[in-house]
């Protein structure tokens, strides 16, 4: 266990490490060896208000802080009122205020690390939750003994040193050493699912193999080191496929993962969700898959539960949280109409502007024209058009005759159907307007009304630019 504390959980001597304390033989052996080992020592005791007797395990662990010399932190909340408010399990509500407090404490006391005593039993337990729950290999790896929870710190790590020791060696320790634990009388309740595979399933499991849990104990370290291949793949993939992390949102190269195989879509897909949750969050497999395999469909959006929306567009796949506003890209109308100089500028919004100069001769303007690469300028035919020209968005229904289709018209919506302009980029699309006509669908298309011809006489260049430094909102 000392090469465990350097090498696995690496932890200093000349640091302090806070230790989560319940009381039970667990904390209590942790906390002991610890101080064995010469670390300095923060104790914290979270009382959860969950049986009558945890003021007394608080005042347990607080006596037996003082008579070792180690300094002290408590913290309490009504747990169960929590879980009912947030609509999480005991379980849940308990674990979210315990880590909460720990991680708050280690960082006003300047802890290296929050270090808890989860043992090799609770290993099994962990490793068996899972599989029950048709977890795949990350969750069959099981705990570590270092981690990052990055919800609570991104500095901090939690450390787990007796991972690879089992409970009877444990309180073996306790009698040895003289201390007399609390016992918690929940941890012989049936009504918490790791009870009943520790008190049920694990003796019915052990009469078809009597070395069960050693045997899956030897399967999560197996699993752990294999995976460490997969999430080293995973993240040289990560940091081509990822172009931008902000707060409620992680967007991805949707090309990149319509090249990869499902699986590493899949392990792409979670890395993407405990990015944007600042912590690994527990998606079902049915919801992976579909997230997985909305890369390919035809649609854009996808509501995948009540916290997690995804989008695709622009060459991106978005990983949301519902209402976040999302980067555009394009140009938007913030408001509207606006009239259009022959010389001069416009602002839309957002670092967008219009700019015009009127162009001398057909001459002068048909060799840039005709070889324009840039769909964000255009050299328009303006003579004998309603003036001035006019910026405002779509209307439903509007129809307007695109160049090169002999005058024939065709729906704006068509359009921006068949160019695969995101749908929320279309109510506030710019249109170049000359009175009721529609000249240019800014970016997209020209209308046959204004093409050049020699026999142009009043030519406009139209340009639009946006600021490159300004936030896309």
């Amino acid at each position: 266990t000392s090469f465990i504390l350097r090498q696995q959980c690496q932890l200093l001597p000349d640091r302090p490490v806070l230790v989560g304390v319940s009381g039970g033989p667990d904390s209590l052996c942790l906390a002991h060896f610890l101080i064995s080992q010469d670390y300095r020592l923060i104790v914290a005791h979270f009382n959860h208000r969950l049986r009558p007797e945890a003021g007394e395990d608080a005042l347990f662990v607080a006596r037996m802080a003082q008579e070792w010399g180690m300094s002290y932190v408590q913290g309490e909340a009504d747990v169960r009122a929590w879980a009912r408010q947030r609509r999480l399990s005991l379980e849940a509500a308990a674990r979210e205020l315990r880590y909460r407090f720990l991680f708050s404490a280690a960082i006003e006391h300047g802890a290296q690390a929050v270090a808890v005593g989860h043992t090799a039993d609770d290993q099994v337990e962990t490793v068996l939750l899972h599989f029950l729950r048709g977890s795949g290999l990350k969750g069959l790896c099981g705990m570590e003994y270092r981690t990052h929870l990055r919800r609570f710190s991104s500095e901090i790590p939690l450390v787990r040193p007796f991972l690879n020791t089992w409970r009877r060696e444990i309180e073996a320790y306790c009698t040895q050493a003289g201390l007399t634990p609390c016992q918690d009388a929940t941890n012989f309740s049936t009504r918490f699912l790791r009870n009943r595979i520790r008190l049920e399933l694990l003796p019915i499991l052990e009469t078809y193999n009597p070395r069960l849990r050693e045997h899956l104990l030897q399967m999560s370290e197996l699993f752990r080191e294999d995976y460490q291949l997969i999430a080293e793949s995973v993240e040289m993939f990560w940091r081509k496929a990822l172009i931008e992390s902000k707060e409620g949102y992680v967007a991805l190269d949707v090309h990149l993962l319509r090249s990869l195989p499902l699986s590493l879509r899949r392990h792409l897909i979670r890395r993407g969700v405990e990015e944007l949750f600042h912590q690994p969050r527990d998606l079902p497999f049915r919801l992976l898959e579909r997230a997985a395999r909305f890369v390919d469909e035809e649609a854009s959006f996808f509501p995948l539960d009540a916290h997690l929306s995804l989008r695709r567009e622009e060459g991106r796949f978005y990983l949301f949280w519902p209402g976040t506003p999302l980067p555009q890209a394009w140009p938007q109308l913030d408001s509207y109409p606006l009239e259009v100089p022959l010389y001069g500028k416009v602002v839309l919004g957002n670092g967008w502007e219009l700019r015009t100069q009127p162009v001398a001769s057909f001459e002068a303007a048909w060799p840039r024209a005709h070889q324009n690469p840039d769909p964000y300028q255009a050299w328009i035919d303006v003579t004998g058009l309603p003036q001035p020209l006019i910026l405002r968005p779509p209307r439903p229904g509007e129809r307007f005759a695109p160049l090169g289709m002999g005058g024939k018209t065709t729906k704006i919506s068509d359009l921006f159907i068949n160019l695969k302009i995101p749908s929320r980029a279309r109510s506030r699309w710019p249109l170049l307007c000359a009175g009721e006509e529609v000249i240019w669908v800014i970016g997209l298309r020209l209308s046959e009304r204004v093409r050049l011809h020699p026999q142009s006489q009043k030519i406009l260049y139209v340009s639009l630019h946006r600021e490159t430094n300004l936030k896309e909102t």
